[in-house]
């Protein structure tokens, strides 16, 4: 079972004015309710990864009849309005 994000907080990133494009991996899981319970860095730039990892403890994703864990991939990109962020296709938060 493949976990729908409905909420994301913005992350915002010191350096975002000199961005092209950043990819973050993490390791995330969910309680039954979609709320982020746990969440942890696997690659990414180090000046990014906490800012990010604040954010995505904000995180909602639909609520199950049980817990959920998997790997998120993050495309981070500056653009003229700010930062934006791109969760990246194929990498599914699934059942335990």
């Amino acid at each position: 079972m493949k976990a729908r994000l409905l909420r994301m907080t913005p992350i915002s990133a010191p350096l975002h004015g000199r961005l092209t494009n950043v990819v973050l991996k993490f390791r995330v899981a969910t309680d039954r309710t979609g709320a982020v319970s746990c969440a942890h860095s696997l690659s990414g730039h180090p000046l990014l990864t906490g800012s990010a990892l604040e954010s995505i403890k904000g995180w909602k994703f639909k609520a199950t009849d049980h817990a959920m864990v998997g790997t998120l991939i993050l495309l981070l990109s500056a653009t003229k309005d700010g930062l934006r962020t791109t969760v990246q296709s194929g990498t599914p938060i699934l059942s335990r």
